[in-house]
């Protein structure tokens, strides 16, 4: 669409705890750019499928000593088309090794291979032992999916060779 002309957007949603209740409200807004005044503001009411699923990911202490040794711990969240995904959107929640503010910014599934792209975050100023804890967690979580057998981790500007060395 032209600008300032409202246009088609798509949006998705991962709710990674189970709610209280099945009702909850999407509001969509724009701030201002001369104020920050809330404008063309949108609220939705939704309802939120009861079902829910279990999620399993893999998490490591950064204080263990031991730099592959990882807890696996089950998770309920609501229902997802998109498993794989959901676990490692639920796996940078939870990680403690994982730094703050990384974001999965694209994955795709094919031929048994898993390809994530995370934010520079993800590949900050950490030792050789925390990186491997890194890898770690999010390939053993992608992993317990039977179609995946291989994962290829990089963050946006450096390849998988790059991402996550030492």
């Amino acid at each position: 669409p032209e600008i300032g002309k409202p246009g088609d957007f798509s949006l998705r949603i991962f709710i990674l705890k189970k709610p209280a209740t099945d009702k909850a409200t999407l509001r969509l807004f724009e701030e201002s750019a001369k104020d920050g005044e809330v404008i063309h503001n949108v609220e939705l009411p939704l309802t939120i499928s009861p079902n829910t699923r279990k999620v399993r990911v893999f998490l490591s202490s950064p204080s263990a000593t031991n730099c592959e040794k990882m807890e696996e711990k089950t998770f309920l969240i609501g229902k997802t088309f998109l498993p794989v995904e959901a676990s490692v959107n639920l796996l940078l929640k939870k990680s403690s090794v994982i730094p703050r503010g990384t974001q999965l910014e694209a994955i795709t599934v094919s031929d048994g291979i898993a390809k994530l792209r995370f934010s520079p975050q993800l590949d900050g100023e950490n030792t050789t032992c925390m990186k491997q804890k890194i890898r770690s967690e999010i390939e053993a979580t992608v992993k317990r999916f039977p179609s995946i057998k291989n994962v290829e981790i990089s963050v946006t500007g450096k390849t998988p060779e790059e991402t996550l060395k030492p």
